[in-house]
C-alpha cells in the first residue's frame, strides 16, 4: 500500500540530515509503529510519507504511484482523499460540532452535506461516541476527542492512516481505549496504519515496530 525507499531529508542545505536513508513498506491492513524519543524526526518522516514534504533523495509510492511525480495541488488532493490523519491533540475545529468535524473531510472532497453527515454519524457510532455528535469539542473529554479525531481520519475510507503520538496527551486507561479504536477499524478496513510514538503501550498493539535511529529505520 505504502512504500518508501532510502528517504533523506534536511531542513537547510547546510543542516543535519533529519531523515537519512529511511525505508519501509506497509501492507493493507497492517499496523506499524515508528518509535523514538522526541526530536528524532518521527513527525518529519510522516510528513514525507504523505507528500507534505518532498525528500531530498529517495521516493515514496502509494499503491505504485510515486508521490513526487504529482504537483503540489494534486498531492494535497491525495492527502485529502487517500490519507487519514490523527494528531496528538486531536486538532479538531472548536467552532464545529463533533458531527461536523467528522463530516468535514467528505465535504471538502465535494460530497453533499447530507451524505457526509450520514457517514460521519455511522463512523461516530462505530467508535462508541455517536451520542456526542451535537456537542462542541470543549464539551467532551480528551479521550472522547481522540476517538472523534479517529472517526474523522476513517470516515472517507482512506488507504493509509498516519497517527502522530495519538496517546501522548492521555492517561494509560484512556490510551488503551484510543489504541483499540485506532487499530481495530484500520485492520478490519484493510487500511495501512503508521503510528509515530514513544509509548510502548501503543507499540505493543502494532504488527511491527520500527525504531528511528540516526535518521534510519531499524526493526526493534
Amino acid at each position: 500500500m505504502l512504500r518508501a525507499l532510502d528517504l533523506r531529508f534536511r531542513y537547510r542545505d547546510d543542516g543535519l540530515w533529519v531523515v537519512d536513508g529511511a525505508s519501509l513498506a506497509v501492507k493493507p491492513g497492517e499496523a506499524v509503529a515508528i518509535m523514538g524519543p522526541s526530536g528524532t524526526g518521527k513527525t518529519t518522516l510522516l510528513h514525507l510519507l504523505c507528500g507534505l514534504f518532498l525528500p531530498v533523495e529517495g521516493e515514496v509510492w502509494l499503491q505504485g504511484a510515486q508521490l513526487s511525480a504529482f504537483s503540489d495541488r494534486a498531492r494535497s488532493r491525495i492527502r485529502l482523499e487517500r490519507f487519514g490523519f490523527v494528531f496528538q491533540f486531536g486538532e479538531l475545529v472548536p467552532e464545529l460540532t463533533v458531527l461536523e468535524n467528522v463530516a468535514l473531510p467528505l465535504m471538502l472532497a465535494g460530497r453533499p452535506r447530507r451524505e457526509a453527515e450520514r457517514r460521519a454519524r455511522d463512523q461516530l457510532d462505530a467508535l462508541g461516541v455517536g451520542r456526542y455528535g451535537s456537542r462542541r469539542v470543549a464539551e467532551i473529554s480528551g479521550g472522547e476527542a481522540q476517538r472523534v479525531a479517529i472517526a474523522r481520519a476513517l470516515v472517507h475510507d482512506p488507504d493509509v492512516v498516519l497517527a502522530d503520538e495519538p496517546t501522548g496527551a492521555l492517561d494509560e486507561a484512556t490510551s488503551e481505549r484510543v489504541i483499540e479504536s485506532l487499530v481495530d477499524p484500520t485492520v478490519r478496513g484493510n487500511t495501512a496504519l503508521v503510528v509515530a510514538t514513544h509509548d510502548s503501550l501503543v507499540a505493543e498493539a502494532m504488527d511491527r515496530v520500527l525504531v528511528l535511529v540516526d535518521g534510519m529505520l531499524k526493526e526493534r
